[in-house]
């Protein structure tokens, strides 16, 4: 969900004046949440170092919140007659990032949640010269492929794998397959074939061993409604 059609969805207040806050910083994993204290009852700001945020997917009535479109940061106010323990939230960024978020509720003052990027899992400059099967995976890899799937294209240097269409993943459909010496990369199908709403947990498609980013769409699926997964996995 891109911030433009968000702001429809949500009523917004845009403060002529800045709200100074004292700041957290975390670091950005895609692979589990990261459990932060904001103010139960003040306004907390949330915004990702060097990125943008695009979307944020939560549910509905658990807080209220303000978006500050140019800067892409959000201002969050938990509902107290909702939710008293903790608030669980996704940010997606411009540039294709996702952390969940449980955000614990304390008697405090606010304070910005500030989010970064981590450093590469390797620094490529330094492994030149030696064959490419054997070179560490690299965040750029990793964020490239799932950017390619995410997009229906198949990345420069993979190859496209025939899918057996009732073969199951993770108990999903598996849809796509592309590999090259270093990653394979899934595209899964999942339905939501219950009466209620399902929240998608990436620690469910993450069981393989070799499971090294998962990816997704749409986290919340309405009953009938259906999204794409993206797996990566090391060889």
């Amino acid at each position: 969900m891109h911030l433009k059609s968000f702001l429809i969805l949500f009523i917004v207040l845009l403060y002529p004046w800045q709200i100074l806050q004292a700041a957290t910083l975390h670091s950005i994993d895609e692979m589990k949440a990261l459990t932060i204290p904001i103010s139960q009852e003040g306004l907390t700001r949330i915004a990702v170092k060097g990125d943008r945020i695009s979307g944020i997917y939560g549910i509905n009535g658990e807080y209220t919140l303000e978006a500050d479109e140019d800067l892409g940061q959000i201002f969050l106010r938990p509902n107290l007659t909702q939710v008293t323990n903790s608030i669980s939230l996704t940010v997606t960024t411009e540039e294709g990032l996702s952390q969940d978020l449980r955000l614990v509720l304390k008697d405090m003052a606010p304070e910005a949640v500030v989010l970064k990027k981590q450093e590469e899992l390797v620094d490529s400059k330094d492994n030149r010269g030696l064959p490419s099967h054997i070179l560490p995976i690299t965040r750029e890899e990793i964020l490239g492929l799932i950017g390619s799937l995410r997009d229906g294209l198949i990345p420069p240097g993979y190859d496209l794998i025939a899918v057996d269409f009732k073969r199951k993943d993770c108990g999903y459909s598996l849809l796509k397959e592309v590999r090259n010496e270093k990653l394979q990369g899934l595209v899964l199908e999942v339905e939501n074939a219950s009466s209620k709403p399902l929240l998608l947990k990436e620690s469910s498609f993450g069981v393989h061993p070799k499971t090294i980013a998962v990816a997704t769409k749409n986290k919340y699926l309405q009953p009938g409604e259906r999204t794409e997964v993206y797996v990566v996995r090391s060889h």
